[in-house]
């Protein structure tokens, strides 16, 4: 049940209709589908075996979508790669993948033959730097090699909650299934034109955007970053039905639409939420404004989408909906109406790659163990209230406090280190550094040392926002830091 065969079966048959749009011009399904099937018969040509991962580093464009397939159809695992990481992490993160081919554009291309000399790669546009190969580009015709639902399709790497990113091997039957229920809850389906404003190294804008619509067979209209005053101009325009977001550009669209005397979102009749939590008085907000209702849904890297708002009949603000189409949900241990939320069914993966310690820890029996508090309504519809584990969601990226606290504890002049979340209006939480410098140190001198240490060691979107002083951090009778407590802190300089 290779997942490639439905999206060629897609591809082919929107014929001379084309399935991409926007930025990276215009391209028919028909075309797509005979490159990415060139794709594979060039991974099969070169010996990459059924199960072998192939890293995939590409922006939006017709390469993104053949490589993807190609990839899938080869009966390889797509990797992708955040280029945004440091350079140290990817290295980490592509010999953890072993992966027996590469596939980039020129700027990454360059940069990964250093990382990894021992990876083969082909580049995906030019200048072709040296040691890598083109990208072949030509149209094939062979059939998708044939794979059990329960073959890794999708390797993903994530931050989790440790801290240490770890390895999402989602199969062809995980991705299969939650996409079909998506389809039935959203009601998606070959009559919609999609929005992509998505980073798609993570699985909101891979795996449920651009994944989903190959299977549902609608049109994408790609943009390279999300610009809210071009969303606003262009999704009546270019006959937008669908948008995907994270809370923040909602926001972010909100400020820029009172730059405008028409605020409408022309012809939209689903904007899908997720990645973070969406406040109740945004969600009003964004109705009053532009008449619509963001339906918001719940979902993980290592569960797809749990549950979701339904597009047609109620949303309740401040609520993640019931579960989705064969998604069961429980609470763990629940008191006073809350507990951990544990989710099972075939969307659920099977663990961690190569990493069975954080796997028993996941899993309670074959209940997946979120991390994430909730309760339930009367309804059945699930409210989140909270996170076992100290996570900060920032404009939907998931930071460790553990992992940046790691990466700047030993700057020279900290003695002591600790990081939170402070609200934001327009990220939702940003990240914070509290830090307790050592005797006789300059603050200005010791946040510059701080700041460049984060740029080295940390993807962009985990840099603290702020660095603020303070003389000692909170801890109980047992020495133990009182994170929550942070935030009050009285402060030396911020």
């Amino acid at each position: 049940m290779n997942l490639a065969a439905s999206m060629l079966e897609r591809l082919e048959a929107r014929g001379a209709v084309p399935f991409l749009e926007g930025d990276g011009g215009e391209h028919d399904g028909a075309g797509l589908a005979g490159r990415a099937r060139g794709v594979a018969e060039a991974l099969l040509r070169v010996g990459v075996e059924p199960g072998a991962r192939v890293a995939l580093c590409l922006p939006k464009g017709p390469a993104l979508v053949t490589c993807h397939v190609g990839v899938l159809a080869a009966g390889a695992v797509a990797t992708p790669l955040n280029p945004a990481y440091p350079d140290r992490a990817l290295s980490s993160l592509i010999r953890r993948a072993e992966p027996a081919l590469g596939i980039a554009d020129a700027g990454f291309c360059a940069r990964a033959r250093v990382l990894t000399p021992d990876v083969p790669w082909w580049c995906a546009g030019e200048p072709i730097p040296d040691g890598c190969s083109a990208l072949p580009d030509a149209q094939g015709s062979v059939a998708a090699v044939p794979r059990h639902a329960d073959d890794p399709a999708l390797l993903v790497f994530t931050s989790g909650t440790t801290g240490s990113p770890k390895g999402v091997p989602l199969s062809h039957g995980n991705l299969r299934s939650n996409l079909a229920a998506l389809q039935r809850v959203w009601d998606w389906s070959g009559r919609d034109r999609l929005l992509h404003v998505l980073p798609v190294f993570h699985l909101h804008g891979l795996g449920v955007a651009l994944y989903g619509s190959l299977l549902a067979g609608s049109a994408v209209v790609l943009h390279q970053r999300f610009e809210p005053e071009r969303v606003l101009a262009e999704a009546g325009r270019a006959q937008i039905s669908l948008l995907m977001a994270v809370p923040t550009l909602l926001h972010r669209l909100l400020e820029a639409s009172e730059r405008r005397p028409d605020p409408r979102l022309a012809g939209l009749r689903a904007v899908i939420s997720g990645s973070a939590p969406l406040a109740p008085a945004l969600f009003e907000r964004f109705r009053e404004r532009f008449g619509l209702e963001p339906v918001e849904r719940y979902g993980m890297t290592e569960t797809l989408m749990n549950a979701s708002n339904p597009v047609h009949g109620l949303r309740k603000p401040g609520s993640v909906g019931p579960a989705v189409p064969g998604v069961e949900i429980r609470l763990r241990e629940p008191v006073e109406g809350s507990g951990e939320v544990e989710v099972r069914g075939p969307n659920v993966f099977r663990g961690y790659w190569n990493d069975a310690e954080a796997t028993a820890a996941a899993f309670d029996g074959e209940w997946f163990r979120t991390g994430d508090l909730g309760c339930f309504d009367d309804d059945g519809f699930l409210r989140l209230v909270g996170r076992v584990v100290e996570i900060i969601v920032t404009g939907g990226y998931n930071v460790s406090p553990l992992a940046v606290e790691r990466a700047l504890e030993e700057c020279p002049g900290v003695a002591e280190l600790a990081v939170a979340a402070v609200a934001d209006t327009d990220l939702g939480e940003r990240v914070a550094a509290f830090v307790v410098p050592k005797a006789g140190v300059a603050y200005d001198d010791l946040e510059g040392r701080l700041r460049a240490r984060a740029e080295e060691e940390l993807p962009r979107y985990a840099w603290p926002r702020e660095y603020r002083f303070c003389e000692s951090l909170p801890r109980n009778a047992l020495g133990k830091l009182e994170r929550a407590r942070l935030r009050d802190r009285q402060v030396l300089r911020d």
